[in-house]
Order: C-alpha cells, then structure tokens, then sequence
C-alpha cells in the first residue's frame, strides 16, 4: 500500500497529482501556487489554511520537539535578568533549535507537503522522513551558519545576499532529497532573478508571524509573571508561541513551492538531476 506521492522524484507539479484525487475546493485553493508569484497575504492565508487541513501534526509536532526545549531552557536557564542571561539564553535556545528544532521542523515541511498533494500524512512516512533527513539538515544548519558568520564579520551585505538564496535549503533537503544537485544550490536557482522580491516577500511573512507572537506573548507574559507556580503557565504560553511559529515554517516551505512552480525563465528547472549548478537555465 503507497503512503501518497514520492515526494523525493516529482517535479515542481507534483502537488498536481495525488493518489487521492482532491475536492474542488482544495483543487482550487492549492493551484495558485503555480498561477503566479504569491505575496506575503496570500502566503500567510494558505499557510493558515494549510494548519487547519493538518492540525493533530502541527500541534503535535510542536508539543513533542517544543516541550523538551523550553523545559530545557526553564531548567538551564530559570532566571533571565541581565544582558548577559539574555545572550546566555539566545546561545542555548539556538543550540536546542538546532538539535531539537530540527526534527520538528522536518517533519512540518514533510506534512506541508502531502498537504498540499491533497494527501493525508501517515505516521510512519513523517517519522522515516524526519529520521532520514535529520543529519543532512543539522549538518547544512550548521554549516551555513559558519559560512554566514564569516561572511558577516567581512561584509553585512553579501551575508545577507547569500541568507536570502539559502532560505530555502532545508525545505529542499525534505521535499528533493534524491535530486542531484545540492541544496544550497538548488535554493538559490529559484531565488535567482527574483532576489529582492523572495526577500521582500520572506522578510514580510516571518516578520508578519513574529509580530504575532509578541502581540499574543507579552500580554500572557505579564499575567503570568506574578504567579507563585508559574511553570506550567510559561510552559503553555511557550506552547502558543510555538505554534505560531511553526506556522512560520508552513508558510516559507509554501513560497518555496510557489517559486518553484512559478520559473523565473523558460527553460528553468530547480529539479534538475544535473551536477551542473546552471543546468536548466536558458
């Protein structure tokens, strides 16, 4: 029995044909990924759309990975007063976003897209995918994280132009495994030609989602903060604040669908199995 379509050989289309034909409406909702270049509204209202069609996974994948970090902070880290508590905290959550984030996140993007397939997403598929995917992932984390920091201690500007043509490298690690050409590569072919509007577009949603989360944190923040057992109170506004991020994730692995269904030029193919990096482009 198949689990829904081989996410790892398709091409930019492969949303266009489950195993499981969708409903009009859903058929509707999903094809303007491949219409034209969407905006930042209208990548915000399909993720959300998304969260709704799969709520047990975005909930529960955030409940699983998102408990052990912030209990790990609440326990590492109990108090948070001065600057320096503040950058001690910033290092260990980074260090568990790492390790820890990103199983969760594999998994979300994994989820987006049979979603998007018009697919339910089966038990054991998400955990094959998140333990395949795990080391590459963690492995590229890492790595562009050095090659970032050196390029930001020479020069903020060609830091910044590169983080924006790898955006993407995690969601092609999960979606195009199997392709040949590599990740960083493969996010900046679709970004190429486009950068200031991917940019734009990116800089918009996540910083939309962030606002979000301070407008929902800090109010619950203060409520709590007098509470004489405050834990499980910090714990569940963690929880929220989770969620939304992890909606975060939702909506940038649907930019990268929409951009790779949606070339720059003709003849532009990020699926490519060529080593060539320029393969593909006319």
């Amino acid at each position: 029995m198949t689990d829904g379509p081989d996410l790892e050989s398709e091409g930019p289309d492969f949303y266009r044909a489950p195993s499981v034909e969708p409903g009009p409406a859903e058929e509707e909702r999903f094809s303007v990924l491949s219409d034209h270049l969407l905006g930042p509204i209208q990548l915000v209202r399909l993720g959300v759309e998304v969260g709704f069609q799969a709520p047990g996974w975005i909930i529960g994948l955030t409940l699983l990975i998102g408990l052990p970090i912030n209990l790990g902070l609440e326990l590492l880290l109990p108090e948070v007063g001065s600057l320096g508590d503040m950058v001690r905290a910033f290092r260990v959550n980074a260090l568990l976003e790492t390790w820890l984030g990103s199983l969760r996140d594999i998994g979300v993007i994994f989820v987006v897209g049979r979603v998007v397939a018009g697919e339910r997403p089966g038990l054991l598929a998400v955990l094959s995918t998140v333990l395949r995917r795990y080391l590459p992932v963690v492995g590229y984390r890492i790595l562009l994280k050095v090659v970032l920091g050196f390029l930001a201690l020479l020069l903020v500007v060609p830091a910044v132009i590169f983080w924006v043509f790898w955006l993407f490298v995690d969601v092609r690690l999960v979606l195009r495994p199997n392709a040949r050409n590599d990740a960083p590569t493969a996010s900046r072919m679709v970004v190429e030609g486009r950068w200031f509007r991917v940019a734009g577009t990116a800089l918009v949603t996540q910083l939309g989602w962030f606002v979000v989360v301070m407008i929902v944190s800090t109010p619950l923040s203060l409520f709590i903060e007098g509470m004489s057992d405050a834990l499980p109170a910090r714990l569940a506004v963690s929880f929220i604040v989770d969620v939304l991020a992890v909606l975060a994730v939702v909506t940038l692995t649907l930019q990268y669908l929409n951009l790779e269904a949606v070339p720059p030029a003709e003849g532009f193919d990020p699926t490519s199995t060529s080593t060539n990096p320029g393969a593909g482009l006319s």
